[in-house]
Parts: structure tokens; sequence; C-alpha cells
């Protein structure tokens, strides 16, 4: 006689498994997938829309600033007009991300 709490020795009495791992029923699609990963891309990175005469002062900046030079290729205006695109961008994309209030339910 097959003790019923016993779930180790079922193939004995013939109880068989299917092969592979057992489905929970949860997973994505790749729609999904592909969505939640866009998701994450957009909460971890800025687009930011530059001027390319700014670009241009910007990339020499950086590569100065890489080599270990001291030299200033931006001038201040140059540099708060970036300054000025970068902190745009971050907050208007910012604001689309949060989650829209819901409605309070009226009971």
């Amino acid at each position: 006689m097959k003790d019923s709490t016993d779930k180790g020795t079922g193939d004995m009495f013939g109880e068989k498994r299917g092969r592979g791992r057992p489905k929970t029923g949860t997973a994505k699609t790749g729609a999904e997938r592909q969505a939640a990963f866009r998701t994450k891309q957009q909460e971890n990175n800025v687009t930011v829309t530059i001027n390319r005469s700014l670009l241009e002062g910007l990339d020499a900046q950086m590569q100065a600033i890489r080599d270990g030079g001291s030299v200033l290729v931006l001038t201040p205006e140059q540099a708060g007009e970036i300054l000025k695109a970068i902190r745009k961008s971050s907050l208007k994309q910012l604001r689309g991300q949060r989650p829209r209030p819901q409605a309070k339910p009226t009971a």
C-alpha cells in the first residue's frame, strides 16, 4: 500500500512526470521581456540633444580631461548651454517615468 504523504516513490507505482522543468504558468512572452528591457534601459539612460558646434567643443574638452591636460576648450557660456541641455533632457525624461496618480475610489 502506498503512503499518501510520500511524494518520492511515485515512480514505483506507474506515476510518470513529464520531461524537463515543470511549468509555473508565469513565463513572459518575448514582447513582455523586450518591454521590460526597454523600460529598464529608459530608467538608466538619458538622451540629450546638443548643438553640433557645442558637441565638437565638448568632445575636445573630454579628450583634454582624459589625457590629463588642464586646457579649457569650452567657454563658460558653452559649458552653461551644455549643462542646460543635459538638465532639461533629464527632467523631461524623468517626468515621463513617474507613475500617474490613480483616481481614488469613491464609496
